[in-house]
């Protein structure tokens, strides 16, 4: 006796699952939604280097410097960000940045050599995420 399969209810269950149109919620203009798998346990660039957090606060702050992109490739060559141009003491212990002239907090607010110094003690204070690759000393 033969057996036939029919594959016939599993195609249609499958067309049918795959044709109805998706339901969207109304996302106002003013909103960003960035679909994750989990949610950041904080956007605070000073504590986390979770690599969940920093796919969202990486792409939200900018930098002193960063890593050079050409299209969709990276690089190891810096670049400036907010700084204009930057150098080292001899023995590499203290680095000096220019601001560029135009640089600007999303408010408007100008960046300034004072906020900048903030930022890094305030990162040296708390003491957690990326302040472990500062030397203590």
């Amino acid at each position: 006796m033969k057996r036939s399969i029919s594959f016939r209810p599993t195609l249609l269950a499958l067309v049918l699952a795959t044709n109805f149109p998706v339901a969207h919620a109304a996302v106002p203009k003013d909103m960003l939604v960035i679909g994750k798998a989990a949610d950041p346990q904080t956007l605070d660039p000073a504590v986390t280097i979770d690599n969940n957090d920093w796919t969202v606060t990486y792409p939200s702050y900018q930098r002193l410097v960063q890593y050079k992109t050409d299209g969709d490739k990276g690089s190891t060559d810096v670049e400036g960000d907010l700084a204009s141009s930057w150098k080292a003491s001899d023995d590499q212990k203290e680095w000096t940045f220019t601001l560029k002239d135009n640089a600007k907090f999303a408010d408007g607010t100008p960046v300034t050599a004072e906020a900048v110094k903030l930022s890094f003690e305030r990162l040296l204070k708390i003491g957690q995420g990326p302040a472990e690759a500062f030397p203590r000393q």
